[in-house]
């Protein structure tokens, strides 16, 4: 005959477990979708982004805010020259004004210039590695080959014992061959690329990230357009915030709205 405290233990295993699970859905709340539209009357939409447009002095802009990861917001702006003189667009020159503060652009050419003093040091560290191993195995080579005879042999007085130690005969010069086979191997794990994590849309660490899709320092003739990415560092937007584009004497504000959206 059963226990009554042995029928009794699934219904508290299964307890248990149901209270664990309550518990940990429970837990966490959805963050809330961030969509950000510009609040100007002059609003043109492509696939999906709403595009903030103005017109000053000969000069177009338009700005359309393109989403955000943890390190960046990412906004696409598009100038383009109708007047007759040239414009300097410079992209280190623009920022946003939000809760009085002001949040400069990244420079794409401070950026790049980072990345390839980056990989300039790191290819110097792997050459420098790759030589120290080098000089480290040539020098265990020619240690062990010195202290054998030119049969591969020990010329200590212990050869049986040597030669007992390494099964099938394997003797100090297999290994010393050995050993400088693999620093090959070794060179190729230390200059191997770093991992970066992903970022959406695109990697800011990447490199041609920076030289193919951001706006880029450009001087404007009539009738030009320059487009790209400018972006800004993640901050926690206000409910209404301004974007500053300063361009020769004209300076271009476009006003935006943060909207968020609670998932239920």
């Amino acid at each position: 005959m059963k226990n009554k405290s042995t029928r009794s233990f699934p219904l508290l295993l299964m307890g248990a477990c149901l209270c664990s699970t309550l518990f940990l859905t429970s837990c966490f709340t959805p963050k809330p979708v961030v969509r950000v539209e510009p609040v100007d009357e002059d609003v043109r939409w492509q696939y999906g982004q709403a595009f903030a447009r103005q017109q000053a002095d000969g000069l177009e802009v338009q700005a359309a805010y393109n989403g955000n990861n943890r390190e960046y917001l990412f906004f696409d702006v598009e100038v383009t020259n109708f007047g007759e003189e040239e414009v300097l667009v410079d992209p280190k020159q623009f920022y946003l004004e939000v809760k009085g503060m002001k949040m400069r652009a990244a420079d794409p050419e401070v950026i790049l210039l980072g990345l390839d003093m980056d990989a300039s040091r790191q290819e110097a560290n792997s050459k420098n590695a790759a030589v120290a191993i080098g000089v480290a195995a040539v020098a265990a080579t020619a240690a062990i080959i010195a202290t054998s005879d030119g049969d591969g042999n020990s010329n200590s007085s212990n050869n049986n014992a040597v030669s007992n130690s390494f099964d099938g005969g394997y003797n100090n010069l297999d290994l010393a061959v050995d050993l400088v086979s693999i620093v090959p191997s070794l060179i190729i794990d230390l200059s191997s690329p770093r991992m970066v994590q992903e970022l959406p849309p695109v990697d800011p660490q990447d490199r041609n990230f920076w030289t193919d899709f951001t706006l880029r320092k450009t001087t404007l003739r009539k009738g030009e357009r320059v487009s790209g990415k400018v972006l800004f560092r993640t901050l926690d937007l206000d409910d209404r915030f301004q974007m500053i584009l300063p361009m020769e004497s004209t300076t271009f504000r476009m006003q935006f709205k943060q909207l968020l959206f609670q998932p239920h």
